[in-house]
């Protein structure tokens, strides 16, 4: 056990309500099998991922090899802070970061929260969250990404950084029934491209009149009550459920109950979608929209649709997939056997064997490298 190199890992972790943090802390476990895994984090209680410590983020020094888990939200502030003072290897789940700039932004926080001179753009979030990132990413060591649309995003930002592309783990295989009657439409994560399936739905309902859609995830009121505002209206308000976040029992009951899934995104930030995921390794039939990561998966595992496709012709392109159990039963075979091919597994395998290697030409020399002698802590 001794034998196996350290690494430490900054990330959030169960139960703050974050994707990162559960796709951590499976990654965090199936890593443990090449190495002494060590968790840094600030959520408070955190539940230990199988086979690594946890430690407070606080008690983080300089000395040790070290992975930052990132995403684009303003909780995960202090970790990028963090790369910022000790320096490190960067896994970002999303290559644009301009919603946590832009709430920096607004209490004009970003030099100070980050430990870096960064201008102060709020009204161009956007803009300023390229030189915050081409400014921290500079003080990384290898920089690594889910998808081959995210490593183009930051070659745009951030030309002279070396950026790879490692695999997305997909969770355990956990099936559920081939066939869910009366018709369920599901959409996991939050309400990305919500208002389109709250738009389409009369029209389905009128090709598949038992047909019912569920939002699982995160919403605001406002937006809770324009969903059922536009469905009352045009006579399918019963037909609607928005169950706001649900624990894991709940949210795998949700996926085993459901008959399709649909993942909207009417722009991708480069990052893989931990939702996905989670619908493929539950064999269930899932629509994704054509853009970004999600366009890089096979055409066997998902069904893609054109983003931005007007309410009326979404409605016919999930009904028609609706009334097709042979297309159903395709989409799920090849799901399953995505997910399988793809799990925690076999992304971590390729993620250690990147963090051991020779570190990239462009990447700096910095305290913290993989061949750092020992533990320090």
């Amino acid at each position: 056990m001794f034998g196996r190199p350290p690494l430490w890992l900054v990330s959030p972790l169960h139960p703050e309500r974050s994707g990162l943090s559960l796709y951590t802390e499976r990654l965090a476990s199936a890593l443990s099998a090449h190495a002494r895994v060590r968790v840094y984090t600030t959520t408070p209680h955190p539940r230990r991922p199988r086979g690594a410590r946890v430690r407070s983020l606080r008690r983080l020094r300089r000395g040790g090899p070290l992975l930052f888990c990132l995403g684009n939200n303003p909780r995960h502030v202090e970790a990028w802070g963090a790369l910022a003072r000790l320096g490190g290897d960067a896994l970002l789940h999303d290559a644009t970061q301009h919603w946590l700039y832009e709430a920096l932004a607004a209490e004009g926080r970003v030099s100070e929260a980050l430990a870096s001179d960064v201008p102060e753009e709020p009204r161009n979030p956007l803009a300023g969250q390229e030189v915050m990132v081409r400014d921290l990413l500079g003080r990384a060591g290898r920089v690594f990404v889910h998808t081959h649309y995210g490593r183009g995003l930051l070659a745009q930002v951030a030309p002279d950084i070396h950026v790879e592309v490692v695999p997305f783990g997909f969770p355990p295989l956990d099936p559920g029934p081939a066939r869910r009657d009366p018709p369920l439409i599901a959409s996991f994560g939050g309400l990305k491209g919500g208002l389109v399936l709250a738009d389409a739905l009369p029209a389905i309902v009128r090709r598949v009149p038992e047909v019912r859609l569920r939002f699982i995830g995160r919403f605001d009121e406002p937006t809770r009550v324009e969903m059922y505002r536009r469905c009352a209206v045009t006579g399918v308000g019963d037909r609607l459920e928005m169950t706001g976040w649900v624990d894991e029992d709940h949210y795998r009951h949700h996926l085993h109950e459901a008959t399709l899934s649909v993942q909207l995104r009417m722009a991708s930030h480069g990052e893989m979608s931990g939702a996905v995921a989670d619908c493929l390794s539950a064999g269930l039939p899932t629509v994704v929209s054509a853009l970004g990561g999600f366009a890089e998966l096979p055409d066997t595992a998902v069904h893609h649709m054109e983003p931005g496709l007007p309410a009326a012709e979404a409605a016919e392109e999930i009904s028609r997939l609706l009334l097709e159990p042979r297309r159903l039963e395709a989409l799920r075979a090849g799901a399953l056997a995505h997910a399988a091919e793809h799990s925690f597994q076999h992304a971590a395998a390729a993620l250690w064997n990147r963090l051991s290697a020779t570190p990239a030409p462009s990447a700096r020399t910095r305290t913290g490298s993989l061949v750092a002698p020992g533990d320090p802590t």
